[in-house]
């Protein structure tokens, strides 16, 4: 009798099986509905991209975004920080692939089919969690851990070590890097960390201005003849931390400056900016001194996207989701070859 049931049940369970079986599949976009991080354009070609996804694909498009392939599983393991450098050098890139789920700096020599570990990781039992490469001069990389900044400038081979965090409970917030020829920039929330000679020293620039308690969590930079100019965007010391996710918007931006290098004070530039708007993050060109974008979202959860075209005199909003004013919205297709 028990044998009877027992077979009786499995058919059972083996009919409503069969019946829950798709008929048929349909694209669902990018990811498959899985959260997209970290996209990164190719400055030698604008319709090549890069861009991760937390469900551990990398995907690249060469026709900007008419079609996707995915680097294969094996390759890399694409997570919120695998943002792609491009390089000068043809198909030299470099990226950070979630190896054993610890974030680990990969580089590739053949635009992304294949990776390698970086050689001169300075501690591979430890995540990295933001890489930047020089475009231009791609031997100098700058990684940094949750405690430590380090700089090399062999291409990986070695790294030496160049800032530890002021404090170790936030850690080592990287905001963004500008290179520009034998000067280099590091926006952190311990200050911007300035190198005059490629890398072979560094100091803390003095330069005075962003409210007490408040600190660096986004940078950008650019030049313009003699010209360079900074941008932050910070937040109140106590919110920000190693591992913050641009989801965490809510309230957490307190104001943006701006400042050219050589002088010592930041300038808020928040003209446009309202109480309902949540910037995240801070970028521009870095051959233009004038236009900035800043990235967040607002208040009733909406991505939003401002700009400023007179170096943040005023910013207002180009990226109006309400009905896609201005947005257009392709259901893209995947290729896995």
């Amino acid at each position: 009798m028990k044998k009877l049931f027992l077979t009786s049940a499995i058919c059972h369970l083996t009919f409503y099986m069969l019946l829950a079986q798709p008929t048929s599949w349909s694209s669902r976009g990018v990811g498959g509905g899985g959260a997209l991080f970290s996209p990164s354009i190719n400055p030698a070609n604008s319709s090549e991209y890069y861009i991760a996804c937390d469900m551990s694909e990398l995907f690249h498009t060469t026709d900007f975004g008419l079609t996707y392939s995915q680097v294969h599983f094996s390759e890399f393991g694409g997570g919120h920080n695998s943002k792609v450098c491009y390089t000068s050098t043809a198909n030299l890139l470099y990226s950070i692939s979630y190896i054993s789920d610890i974030g680990t700096p990969v580089t590739s020599t053949d635009n992304g089919v294949t990776w390698s570990l970086v050689a001169g990781n300075p501690d591979p039992s430890q995540d990295v969690y933001t890489i930047h490469v020089d475009y231009t001069a791609s031997s100098r990389i700058i990684i940094s851990t949750y405690g430590e900044i380090y700089f090399s400038s062999n291409g990986g081979t070695s790294f030496t070590q160049i800032h530890t965090a002021l404090n170790g409970g936030s850690g080592n917030v990287v905001g963004g890097v500008f290179f520009d020829g034998q000067n280099i920039y590091i926006g952190t929330n311990d200050g911007v960390l300035v190198s005059t000679n490629g890398g072979g020293t560094w100091n803390t620039t003095t330069v005075t201005g962003i409210t007490n308690g408040d600190q660096i969590w986004s940078f950008a930079g650019a030049k313009v003849g003699g010209a360079t100019r900074f941008f932050c965007l910070t937040a109140n010391a106590g919110n920000i931390y190693v591992g913050l996710q641009g989801s965490d918007y809510f309230g957490f931006y307190t104001s943006v400056y701006s400042c050219d290098y050589g002088s010592t004070q930041w300038v808020a530039k928040n003209t446009g900016i309202t109480t309902n708007d949540y910037p995240m993050f801070v970028d521009m060109a870095e051959n233009d001194i004038n236009t900035v974008y800043l990235a967040g979202s607002n208040s009733v959860s909406e991505p939003m996207i401002m700009k400023t075209t007179n170096a943040g005199g005023n910013w207002s909003q180009t990226f109006i989701t309400n009905n896609n004013q201005n947005i257009i919205t392709l259901q893209k297709r995947r290729d896995f070859g």
